[in-house]
């Protein structure tokens, strides 16, 4: 079961995609975002807890997008955690390389700086025919 299932929604909300003036931690992968790169931004009010904000990498939006195209949304900071619960149930292998680069921080294997920002994994049969 996904969790936007059962997650509660912003009241009010904006969203916006930026350009990183200083270092930023993203809410998914914990990597630090570095000055100069694009990263989701989202400022909301929450019943109850008052205003938060979230700051996500662009490599760890791809899973977020994947959340939405086949789930219908996603949670803030359980983005790793569901796609990793999709990956065990779809066996994807697009879904286990999100996986492991969220994991990794999107750090290369064997060499310094990130991976390639990761194309989106094709959506599963059953959400495309609109079941």
């Amino acid at each position: 079961m996904c969790s936007i299932d059962d997650a509660e929604r912003f009241v009010k909300y904006t969203t916006k995609r930026r350009k990183a003036i200083k270092p930023h931690r993203c809410h998914e992968c914990r990597r630090d975002i570095q000055k100069g790169e694009r990263y989701y931004f989202a400022k909301g009010l929450m019943p109850g807890y008052g205003w938060s904000q979230v700051k996500m990498c662009a490599h760890c939006e791809v899973g977020a997008d994947w959340l939405v195209a086949e789930c219908g949304g996603y949670c803030f900071e359980q983005v790793r955690e569901e796609i990793r619960e999709h990956a065990d149930d779809y066996r994807s292998v697009g879904l286990w390389r999100l996986t492991v680069g969220m994991n990794r921080k999107w750090q290369r294997f064997g060499s310094a700086g990130l991976m390639p920002i990761p194309e989106m994994p094709p959506v599963s049969d059953a959400r495309r025919a609109g079941t």
